[in-house]
């Protein structure tokens, strides 16, 4: 495969629309680039960093004008991959389709991903899966913001669909909203690892968004490592230890575009050439960026028993607390923050173990349901 990158950066000011005109003007130049440097067979990757089009969170309804000009215009050009980085979108909670079984799905996803180790031990992540718990339960709930931040693969193979990667970790995504108090967010469970159609061939492109990458890498990634792995960020430090991509792409809003190959990776050599160059559409800029190159062997983690018993200690507790604030409805709520702001945080740990302590005392009553049982 020949791999041509190219990052978009937009300039702060204007809106979702006039943004998705900007990058719908700009991919005749990119295309056309791509093809004169690496022939007409070269695989575009065009990415942009998170929240690109929506410095504030947009309608869904919005968001999906966006996608759809975007998908149609990808599709006039050949072997194109296009990311535009992630949305934020909100729609009301009494216009969601089904509204039972989103909020199943939404306890269903902070519980599945409570496996991960360091989920688990976030106070801020409990906080919002209880306030979120909470939610459901009072009157206002069909008034409140259902809010989630996405990102999509778009392609331009004939008759493909966009591809969409829910980000799993609420890290301060109300700022996007103007009322704070009156959400919830509807986090994602689903595989980094997505399968792409292009150029008559099936591409694996791991698809991680921001505070994703920082945290322990997910089983998805370290069991099906892609050929392709794309991190779109606002203000993430990369890890390479955390790339798992024979080629990585890390779009940021601070550090912009990177690029880098591991040269220890199983599929490394399916990549005969890879050119990479930053867009500045507003300023009819464009600049090559060097590629990195990193040798990390990509296999099975050996975990330190230490490690694996402090784990098991902390999903015990955890299935307390969740056992008591899902089955029973008994948390007393009152104890909870209203906003995360509201708890300094050299508190956060000492709050958290308190809560945990006082739910554990009950659960010796109760039997566990399947799917908090770790397995």
């Amino acid at each position: 495969m020949k791999i041509y990158v190219a990052g978009i950066h937009l300039l702060p000011n204007g809106n979702h629309k006039s943004k998705t005109q900007v990058i719908i003007n700009q991919l005749p130049d990119i295309c056309n680039n791509a093809k004169k440097l690496m022939g007409k067979d070269v695989i575009t990757i065009i990415v942009l960093q998170e929240y690109a089009l929506t410095k504030t969170a947009i309608p869904n309804s919005e968001k999906k004008k966006c996608l759809k000009q975007l998908e149609e215009a990808a599709q006039k050009y050949n072997n194109v991959v296009l990311i535009p980085g992630s949305f934020s979108a909100y729609e009301k909670f009494s216009a969601c389709v089904n509204t039972e079984k989103r909020k199943a799905k939404i306890v269903e996803n902070y519980t599945k991903n409570l496996e991960n180790p360091e989920f688990a031990r976030d106070p801020l992540f409990i906080q919002d899966f209880l306030q979120t718990k909470h939610k459901f339960t009072t009157d206002t709930l069909d008034q409140s913001i259902c809010l989630q931040n996405s990102a999509y693969i778009l392609s331009s193979e004939l008759n493909s669909k966009k591809i969409k990667h829910k980000k799993s970790f609420p890290f301060e995504e109300e700022n996007k909203l103007d009322n704070k108090n009156n959400y919830f967010y509807y986090l994602g469970a689903d595989s980094e690892v997505k399968q792409v159609s292009i150029n008559n061939k099936k591409i694996d492109i791991g698809l991680v968004i921001c505070r994703e990458h920082c945290l322990t890498p997910s089983k998805n990634l370290k069991d099906n490592p892609p050929q392709i792995e794309v991190i779109v960020s606002a203000s993430v430090t990369r890890k390479n230890n955390n790339l798992f991509g024979a080629l990585n792409i890390h779009m940021d809003s601070n550090t912009g575009l990177s690029v880098l190959l591991n040269s220890k990776h199983s599929k490394i050599n399916e990549i005969a050439e890879v050119k990479s160059f930053s867009y500045y559409p507003e300023v009819q800029h464009k600049e090559e960026i060097s590629i990195q190159t990193f040798a990390m062997p990509i296999g099975p983690q050996i975990i330190p028993l230490a490690t694996v018993e402090k784990s098991t200690s902390i999903m015990q507790e955890l299935k307390s607390i969740l056992a008591m604030s899902i089955f029973n409805n008994d948390l007393d709520v009152s104890k909870i923050p209203s906003t995360k702001d509201e708890l300094p945080l050299s508190e956060r740990s000492e709050f958290m173990q308190e809560g945990i302590n006082e739910l554990s005392k009950k659960l010796s009553t109760m039997t566990l349901p399947d799917c908090l049982v770790k397995k």
